[in-house]
């Protein structure tokens, strides 16, 4: 990649950065660029979602899909935001028939499908040939580093070539970051590898302001053995047929489990596997495995594992961070020219969300923020170039004291630690001591260190931030943020914990 200008520059392939991209040349954008750090369309949370979409279709109008969202949001999800996915749902939904996705619609949603553990391809693929169609330029496999500023706002991006190592400045009338959330960053999770929230980390330390970070989404089990996949959405049969025990072998019911798991985050001493279990499928009969769900999960998930002969581990796994930048109604951050949609932008479901309303917000806030982009960059004078507000890391031939992939690897233990299923007081202040002892290298060698470098850095500071706000809500609301030492809701904290980073550089947060 060499430096160069473009109209409108997005970060990320999932189903809102491609859904931005082909509304920005609709809306007359000449030049549209879209930098994946994988391949398009394909690796990434859009495409293994398990391809539902929820709104107003399919006989259900948007007082029925507002009720929902009030209900999951837990009273804290942005009116405007909730009540505009409300109202363009049913004609986002219904507009992707147009674009080339097949889909079949129920009542309140409609789904699209693809080959197996990866149905959301059926609506990445379709809207990735449409934008290759209309003109829409890609650049893989590489991430944006840094985000460039003047006084009149964004103005575009250091990129970083992920095969060569070299970085790039693309100057962009308007930018849009669609890089997905961080539940990544978690040391057990069910994302793609990547997910670390460097989107959102790239946004606060451009200017934007983030919201409820507090807040992260985790599938109740999921298979956690190494070298195969730590996947939530499919396992669910296999935990039906089998029985969950803990080290001892003694069954644990759902309740039990649960009661197990808020015993297992007491105290601060790191314990990574402090929320394994085990789940026994050595019962389950040869006829069970040709069922068609068990025999996917038998293919896809537990591959060679000799499931006849033992447990395997299980674990809950981190799987949406419903917070994130802050937008308004037209996908605008805090920066002029810099806007952000899908998982990476927050405030549209408060604490949490209903099933398929992930792809849903994509859709219609990608739609948004690629329209709005367009028509930004098409009124806003070219600027200069400026040049990088920071050094960036670099490759070396040296090898670093503690690899940058040892960094991001702590920090996803930090996190699951102490900021993931339950949470307390004491364990938040010895995550942020854990976190604050992680500083990554100055430069790194090869290029997938560099890359991890880069991420290890933004995502120990969306660590951070997560890490604090979980501290400073002091209540246990619904069940993505629950404190074992304030263990029920407050009426009084029916508020949202808003970060920015302040002049000196340092995170600062009000509650409004």
């Amino acid at each position: 990649m060499t430096d160069t200008r473009v109209d409108v520059l997005i970060a990320g392939t999932g189903a809102a950065g491609l859904r931005a991209a082909l509304a920005a040349r609709m809306a007359g954008a000449e030049r549209v660029l879209v930098v994946s750090k994988t391949e398009s369309g394909v690796a990434n949370c859009s495409g293994i979602a398990w391809g539902g979409l929820s709104g107003a279709v399919g006989g259900a109008d948007t007082d029925h899909y507002a009720s929902v969202l009030a209900e999951y949001s837990e009273g804290i999800a942005q009116p405007e935001l909730a009540r505009k996915l409300a109202e363009a749902s049913g004609p986002a939904l219904e507009e992707l028939v147009s674009l080339g996705v097949e889909s079949q619609v129920h009542r309140a949603h409609l789904t699209v499908s693809a080959r197996p553990r990866h149905p959301g391809e059926g609506l990445t693929l379709p809207l990735l040939r449409r934008c290759r169609e209309a003109g829409v330029e890609f650049a893989e496999p590489a991430m944006l580093v840094h985000l460039l500023r003047d006084a009149q706002g964004c103005r575009g991006a250091m990129v970083l070539d992920l095969v060569s190592g070299d970085y790039c400045r693309v100057l962009a009338g308007a930018t849009i970051l669609a890089t997905g959330g961080f539940a990544g960053l978690y040391a057990r999770n069910d994302n793609p590898a990547g997910t670390a929230g460097d989107g959102l980390a790239l946004g606060l330390l451009a200017g934007a302001r983030a919201i409820d970070l507090e807040f992260a989404t985790v599938f109740e089990l999921g298979l956690a053995e190494e070298g195969c996949p730590q996947d939530g959405c499919y396992f669910g049969p296999a935990v039906s047929a089998g029985v969950v025990t803990d080290d001892s072998g003694l069954p644990l019911d759902r309740a039990q489990r649960d009661e197990h798991w808020r015993d297992a985050s007491l105290g601060v001493e790191r314990r990574d596997g402090r929320y394994d279990l085990w789940l026994d499928l050595t019962q389950v009969t040869p006829e069970q495995w040709l069922e068609e769900k068990l025999a996917l999960v038998r293919r896809e998930i537990l591959l060679d594992l000799p499931v006849s002969e033992r447990p395997v581990r299980v674990s809950p796994l981190a799987h949406f961070t419903p917070g994130g930048l802050m937008i308004d109604e037209r996908a605008r951050t805090a920066v002029p020219g810099l806007f952000a949609a899908g998982e990476v932008a927050g405030g549209v479901f408060g604490a949490g969300r209903p099933g398929g309303g992930a792809l849903t917000d994509a859709i219609v806030f990608g739609a948004v923020a690629g329209r709005e982009a367009a028509e930004y960059a098409a009124r806003t004078p070219r600027a200069d170039t400026p040049a990088p507000t920071e050094s960036l890391p670099s490759l070396s031939s040296a090898p670093a004291a503690r690899p940058p992939s040892q960094v991001l690897s702590e920090i996803g233990w930090a996190l699951w630690n102490y900021v993931s299923l339950w949470r307390n007081g004491p364990g938040l202040e010895a995550c942020l001591a854990w976190l604050r002892a992680l500083e990554p290298p100055a430069s790194a060698g090869p290029v997938a260190e560099l890359r991890a470098l880069h991420e290890a850095r933004l995502g120990r500071f969306v660590a951070q931030a997560v890490t604090r706000a979980a501290l400073l809500r002091e209540e246990t609301r619904g069940r993505h943020h629950r404190r074992t030492d304030y263990p029920e809701p407050d009426a009084a904290w029916q508020r949202n914990i808003i970060w920015r980073v302040n002049e000196d550089g340092e995170l600062a947060h009000e509650v409004v």
